[in-house]
């Protein structure tokens, strides 16, 4: 039998885990979002840019998102002092601009706007972190579910992903782990990968 007390430590690590590891993600998620509005934004030079058709790859995935902010629009509207002033100060405007959607939006509704996005834009502002788009998707994904395990309270040292990892032997990815002169990249511990993806995609942002 496992002793109680080995027991309980193991439940204070991961409770502890969990509040780092949501940290973490929190941070990138302001980043991304920030990355991502300015991207487009300045691209278009328009705040609008997020209601232009021709950014999303399927005209299905522009209508799921286009819904999905009109009913954020709606709430943010009740609830939202951006959101508020703004219709106050600019009360020709019928859409709000994407920055403050950015901020209504949770993390796996902006993730799923990235993903709606054509390949061309996803690559352009997967190379702003020095990465790929399928790599930085796979992230995404992995953060996405790690990030709801902690808000949830599931137990998460030991969580393990069947997201595809990163191929870090690629010479491409292998000169970051040489970069963090880490030697356990390959190993199967998913909770390491994610700090330590989370850390290259923080000293790419900053």
């Amino acid at each position: 039998a496992i002793p109680l007390d080995e027991v309980f430590s193991l439940y204070e690590f991961d409770q502890q885990l969990r509040r780092e590891i949501f940290n973490l993600i929190e941070i990138f998620e302001v980043s991304f979002k920030t990355q991502v509005v300015n991207y487009l934004t300045l691209l278009y030079n328009s705040p609008f840019a997020h209601l232009n058709r021709k950014n999303y790859t399927e005209f299905e995935n522009f209508k799921y998102i286009k819904s999905t902010i009109e009913k954020i629009e709606l709430r943010a509207y009740k609830n939202d002092k951006y959101a508020h002033d703004f219709f106050k100060n600019y009360s020709n405007e019928s859409n709000l601009p994407f920055w403050i959607i950015s901020e209504a939006l949770n993390f796996s509704e902006f993730i799923n706007l990235f993903q709606s996005l054509t390949r061309q834009l996803r690559t352009n502002i997967a190379t702003i972190y020095g990465i790929n788009s399928g790599v930085l998707n796979n992230w995404l994904v992995t953060y996405k579910i790690m990030r709801n395990i902690c808000a949830h309270n599931n137990v998460l040292w030991n969580y393990y992903s069947f997201q595809k990892r990163t191929n870090y032997q690629n010479r491409r990815y292998k000169s970051i782990a040489i970069a963090y002169k880490k030697t356990a990249v390959q190993q199967d511990a998913q909770i390491w990968n994610t700090i330590f993806s989370l850390k290259y995609l923080f000293s790419q942002a900053n």
